[in-house]
């Protein structure tokens, strides 16, 4: 160990010293320093242990180094392994390598890509990670970005704009199937999210994308461009987006809007939907209407409302409570029951679906699905395996497998021998 007439402190062997007020101290053997240092610069390249604080304008960590008490640094780097015990209080703090504080930290700009973890609140301007990082408090920052790697977690999360993504890398990638990339918190509170591979229990605030993957509980309404779910997620008020995308479960209370919907998982709806394009490969449920442009069902539908779409084709399953209403309806009756409770539109064309054989259109069998509606009524309709009260249209035609009750036509009218027609009449 060697001082310096100017103050400097150096430890580059083994050994110790008391601290006390430095120009530099640099730790670059196996060093100990008794009491707090106060310094210009601090640089460990070696293994170091302060047993109190540390207070340095400008701190660097090559090596390995643990202090005790607490760190106070306008500009602080990691790139070897830095444990403080209490808190930090930093103005620039960059982590490459492995950085742990004790207590609380508190910083202007936090840019992280090694690993990370603050047992209490971690406050910014600007929180930075690329990385894995654990927060036991709240993370505060008027501007958080993260690509996370791994399944990172944090208390609380608050913030102006809040940016969540999947960190994406060729090691990643290998490891993908056998690691777990996931945000993990109980809140995320800010003025404009865009969420990503996270699980959050509550999230309000605006939102340009958000993506939930795992469990996560929004108690706000949502403006959004993109909300999809590929976990469980449960909404509690209104949702308004211009895609809307549905691979997990999702419960909406409230209504939802978007120019585009696909449901290949399952969605239930509290109140109205207006979907201006809508496929459903899964489940979707509204206790309210639904309406749009055009609707593709593949999976099965359900709704104590009515349903007003200009083009409507399913070759799924659903029941309609109210009207089912479209310029176009066309209907593939694949298997079950579809209901509604009245159906109108210019051309109607509803047959008897057909399980083909992978890859071609040949079919396999014809199966027994059937449609009932009370009244159907179109300007040209076609129908197989219907049941309904009344059928009225200016063409109508009676396929195989229908009971109907009364048709009324006003141009032409064609019953197959396999259907059955209580009445019919020219109006």
């Amino acid at each position: 160990m060697e001082t310096k007439k100017h103050g400097d402190l150096y430890i580059n062997g083994i050994g110790g010293s008391n601290g006390g007020e430095f120009d530099q101290v640099s730790i670059n053997g196996r060093g100990t320093v008794n009491t707090a240092i106060v310094c210009n610069g601090f640089n460990c390249n070696g293994v170091g242990t302060i047993k109190e604080s540390v207070k340095a304008e400008k701190a660097k960590v090559n090596g390995k180094v643990k202090v005790e008490g607490s760190l106070e640094s306008k500009e602080l780097s990691v790139d070897g392994t830095a444990h403080i015990a209490d808190n930090m209080s930093v103005g620039k703090l960059t982590v490459n390598g492995h950085a742990a504080v004790g207590g609380r930290l508190k910083g202007e700009e936090l840019h992280i890509k090694g690993m990370f973890s603050v047992r209490g609140d971690c406050e910014a301007e600007i929180f930075h990670a690329e990385s894995h990082f654990s927060i036991s408090g709240l993370l505060n920052a008027d501007d958080i970005d993260v690509k996370i790697y791994g399944e990172c977690r944090v208390k609380e999360i608050g913030g102006q704009t809040i940016t969540v993504k999947s960190r994406e890398s060729l090691i990643g990638s290998l490891l993908k199937p056998f690691t777990k990339t996931l945000l993990v918190t109980d809140l995320i509170e800010g003025d404009l999210i865009d969420l990503e591979s996270t699980s959050a229990k509550i999230v309000r605030g605006r939102y340009e994308k958000v993506s939930i993957r795992g469990e996560g509980t929004i108690v706000h309404d949502v403006e959004c461009a993109a909300f999809h779910v590929y976990g469980t997620s449960k909404l509690e008020g209104n949702i308004l987006a211009n895609s809307v995308k549905v691979l997990g479960e999702a419960e909406i209370k409230g209504s939802v809007e978007a120019e585009e919907a696909t449901v290949i998982g399952t969605l239930e709806i509290g109140q109205y939907a207006r979907l201006k394009k809508m496929k459903i490969i899964g489940s979707l449920e509204a206790s309210e209407s639904i309406s749009g442009e055009k609707a593709t069902i593949k999976g099965s539908l359900s709704t104590n409302g009515k349903v007003e779409f200009e083009t409507f084709e399913s070759n799924g399953g659903f029941v309609i409570k109210g009207l089912l209403s479209a310029e176009t309806i066309k209907i593939g009756l694949l298997f079950g029951d579809n209901k509604a409770e009245e159906i109108g539109g210019g051309k109607i064309t509803v047959k008897r679906g057909a399980w083909l054989i992978p890859f071609t259109n040949i079919p396999l069998a014809k199966k027994a699905g059937y449609l009932t509606a009370k009244v159907i009524e179109g300007d040209e309709i076609y129908l197989e395996n219907t049941k309904a009260d009344i059928v009225r249209g200016t063409i109508v035609k009676i396929g195989p497998g229908c009971q109907i009750g009364l048709v009324e036509y006003s141009a032409d009218f064609l019953e197959d021998k396999n259907a059955t027609v209580k009445t019919a009449k020219k109006l």
